[in-house]
């Protein structure tokens, strides 16, 4: 079993993106669109 890391507010490094950031840029993974 995996674990996600975690990070305090603002202390993410470059590069990382939330889920609703990924969302929004069409890659997050295993979504299925509405037909």
């Amino acid at each position: 079993m995996s674990t996600l890391p975690v990070f305090r507010w603002h202390l993410a490094p470059d590069g990382y993106a939330t889920r609703r950031q990924l969302r929004a840029r069409d890659l997050r993974p295993g979504e299925q669109r509405a037909v």
